[in-house]
């Protein structure tokens, strides 16, 4: 029962922390056209071909989510307060505080999720190379995660060394040196 309740719990921090960067995607590709270096720049630029636009916000998507998973792991450290719960309120948080500050655009952010899961489509229809290539990552991609979930570790001291650092950091709430006075320890 724990580990259902762990994976529900984990599934929702997910939703939260991919809900946020879309969010904080989407505000930031908005502050950026209104300024006006970005305007003249945008002029300025050839013509992009079909499919960049949508690789662009997947990838800004993806280095939000990063920014988001990394900034609150490093302010709960701060805090004392890492670990699941410590996460999935900071998560939840900052998905609440984009969502408000974002209230009068969330229509147009859905329709824009709905819009780039379009474009997404429309490019691995297509039958050129860049098709290819991409339906290629993906399998390549979804067979190296089948091969981690499924593979069993072969050297145990490799994935276990430092183990004990991670759980006495678990343990404290935080990220911080192992107080000793062996300095090679840290």
């Amino acid at each position: 029962m724990t580990e259902v309740l762990f994976l529900c719990r984990f599934g929702l921090d997910v939703l939260l922390t991919v809900g946020a960067a879309w969010l904080l995607v989407r505000a930031f590709s908005e502050w950026s056209r209104g300024a006006p270096a970005a305007d003249e720049a945008n002029a300025a630029r050839a013509p992009r071909p079909q499919g960049v636009a949508a690789l662009e916000r997947l990838l800004s998507w993806g280095l939000a989510l990063l920014l988001i998973v990394v900034a609150s792991g490093e302010m709960l450290s701060w805090r004392g307060a890492l670990g699941a719960n410590g996460f999935l309120a900071a998560h939840a948080g900052g998905f609440l505080a984009l969502a408000a500050w974002r209230r009068k655009s969330l229509a147009g952010d859905k329709q824009a999720l709905h819009e780039l899961g379009r474009e997404v489509r429309a490019q691995f229809q297509t039958k050129d190379a860049a098709a290819l290539l991409g339906v290629g990552l993906v399998v390549i991609f979804a067979g190296l995660v089948v091969l981690a979930m499924l593979g069993k570790p072969v050297v145990y001291d490799a994935l276990t060394y430092r183990l004990s650092r991670i759980g006495l950091w678990l343990q404290d709430g935080r990220i911080a040196h192992y107080a000793t006075d062996d300095a090679r320890l840290n």
